[in-house]
């Protein structure tokens, strides 16, 4: 797997660092979800190697209170739109978005699934969760 080097721009001599932004949407506005929430957060400061040795060198998180965001999404059986409180949590990875980067849908399924078993261990059991994945150029 190719890691992510600081690049020097030919034309405007910028440094810069391709990467993968992972973009989770968390519901938070409920207690049993702040809770989850929580834990969430915890398992990202501890889980700093995840399979493949693709390293969280950190991460950025809205603050659940007061929330910056809600979601609304089409509630089909109530044939309206619901909202949900949400917390968003980005986590920049150092290697390319690139045909090597699918091996990174694996990282994703890691942090998808245990995203999942955290909610519904704490009773906030989600039908799905929002992970967006996208090419992103850090520059110095």
């Amino acid at each position: 797997m190719q890691k992510a080097k600081a690049k020097t721009a030919k034309k405007d001599k910028i440094q810069y660092e391709e990467r993968i932004r992972a973009n989770i949407y968390l519901p938070s506005g409920k207690k049993e979800e702040n809770n989850a929430l929580n834990e969430v957060i915890s398992y990202f400061q501890q889980k700093r190697i995840l399979k493949g040795n693709r390293v969280i060198e950190g991460f950025t998180k809205s603050n659940p209170f007061p929330p910056p965001f809600t979601g609304y999404w089409w509630d089909e059986g109530k044939e309206e739109f619901a909202d949900d409180i949400i917390t968003i949590i980005v986590i920049d990875y150092k290697i390319k978005f690139t045909t090597e980067s699918r091996e990174f849908d694996n990282e994703i399924e890691i942090i998808r699934n245990k995203i999942a078993e955290i909610y519904k261990n704490h009773g906030a059991d989600q039908k799905e969760f929002w992970i967006i994945a996208q090419p992103v150029r850090r520059y110095a």
